[in-house]
């Protein structure tokens, strides 16, 4: 816009040209009001189609029948074992009794001098030799070596061995040299050799199969587990293939027993998600139609399209002999808002209700998976899925709704951008104009003091 310079004359110029811009703006504003407008609807549509997209999220569980599969585990001995359950863990009790912890190799050399000492070794190689048959790994050391260069070749090498110096408690020698493996399981003992057996360097020569080497402290050794009397052996203290679905994790021998069963409380959390989510929708629509998208046909139409899925019966099933609605599952819509009187009324939300949902579970755990979610399709979390794809689609209420308010929204901006460009002209005609008037007024001001003061 351009700016309104105030000229010194008989008129108020910027004050006019303002005046007359506030008249000449008061279409844009009415068409700017729209605009903020389709924002507002714009947004709304983005919170139904996040609420929808969140519900979609909350029913394919449902669909597929894998939540009602949801284990717990637990274990008589926490200080022994903990563990945790997958959906497809079998439900049981497991006696487990661990006589071995799997441990890692670990070599304590003789004490020695200073970190930083100078060695006087020749240059050599060092050789680690793995018992599970993996590469050896080759670590160059360098000529009059310290033993803080050979930690520094040998971590560099990352192959599975750390090296470390602790304080030997021995003032006269109070460096050792520490070699540790850094996985564990009978697999991963490891030999070392010297290529070139430099004299210097000997105290590194090791072999874990030689007895009663005291600089072994800690044996390479796989963890040995009986499960209800079935023997195993495993590299790691995370136990993943003695019961189907289950991951032990071991801390110490000993015994204890392992309890798998059905988690009711994370698969009855999947209905309460899928409940809420659905609410969710419904109380968003309401509030949009009372705010930007008031009067719109379309919320109304989300509304119903999704509560129809909950009265409408699977197919092939007999309601009297088995279970073919939500509301035999403890779903229903007997959910209850406020009214104006402050009393409770039904509103058409989804009301949970565990200890049905519960009993029917105990009675027939197929039947209720198939009224969510069957080969057929009709399962009531496959048709709503259904219904949610139609709604979200391209062509769907949602996008045809958003598209049909964003082309509105970018024809408001665009007739706004020309108006702009009109009140720019406009607005430089009006301070042409009553500049020249102003203009003119001072001259005639000027010439009528002059002829007052002459014809005096």
């Amino acid at each position: 816009m351009a700016s309104i310079t105030s000229q010194v004359g008989q008129l108020d110029v910027q004050g006019l040209v303002s005046q007359l811009m506030t008249v000449e703006r008061q279409p844009m504003a009415a068409i700017q009001k729209k605009n903020d407008q389709y924002k507002s609807q714009l947004s709304d549509l983005g919170k139904i189609k996040s609420d929808l997209s969140a519900l979609q999220s909350s029913l394919r569980d449902l669909s597929t029948g894998t939540f009602l599969n949801a284990a717990k585990l637990s274990s008589s001995s926490t200080d022994v074992m903990t563990g945790t359950s997958t959906n497809f863990a079998l439900a049981g009790t497991y006696l487990v009794d661990v006589s071995q912890i799997a441990t890692g190799q670990n070599v304590a050399f003789a004490n020695m001098a200073a970190r930083d000492t100078k060695l006087g070794n020749a240059a050599d190689k060092l050789k680690f030799s793995f018992a599970d048959g993996s590469t050896p790994a080759t670590i160059d050391i360098k000529e009059n070596s310290s033993l803080q260069d050979i930690v520094a070749a040998v971590n560099g090498a990352g192959m599975g061995v750390n090296a470390t110096i602790v304080n030997s408690g021995d003032p006269a020698n109070p460096s050792k040299l520490v070699f540790s493996s850094s996985k564990t399981g009978e697999g991963k003992a490891f030999t070392t050799t010297l290529q070139n057996s430099d004299p210097k360097l000997q105290f590194m020569a090791f072999d874990p199969t030689v007895k009663d080497d005291p600089r072994l402290t800690a044996k390479a050794q796989d963890a040995i587990v009986t499960i209800n009397g079935v023997t195993m052996h495993n590299s790691t203290n995370t136990l993943t293939e003695g019961i189907t679905g289950v991951t032990l994790n071991l801390s110490k021998k000993g015994t204890s027993n392992i309890s798998v069963s059905r988690d009711d409380d994370a698969i009855q959390k999947k209905i309460q998600d899928f409940v809420d989510a659905y609410n969710k929708v419904r109380s968003t629509a309401d509030a949009v139609r009372k705010g930007s998208l008031a009067g719109n046909p379309a919320m109304l139409s989300i509304k119903e399209s999704l509560a129809n899925v909950l009265t409408n019966p699977i197919s092939g099933v007999d309601p009297l002999k088995d279970i073919a609605y939500l509301a035999q599952i403890g779903i229903t819509q007997n959910g209850t808002s406020k009214g104006a009187d402050g009393s409770a009324r039904l509103d058409g939300s989804l009301k949970f209700d565990p200890k049905a949902f519960k009993e029917a579970l105990d009675k027939d755990s197929t039947a209720v998976a198939r009224v969510l979610g069957n080969s057929k399709g009709d399962g009531a979390a496959d048709t709503m899925i259904k219904r949610i794809n139609d709604l979200l689609s391209p062509n769907g209420l949602i996008e045809t709704a958003s598209t049909s308010v964003t082309r509105r929204s970018q024809d408001g901006q665009i007739k706004l951008d020309q108006m702009q460009a009109q009140m720019e002209t406009i607005q430089a005609r009006y301070t042409s104009q009553f500049s020249k008037l102003n203009t003119a007024l001072m001259q005639i001001s000027k010439t009528s003091d002059y002829l007052s003061r002459t014809l005096r």
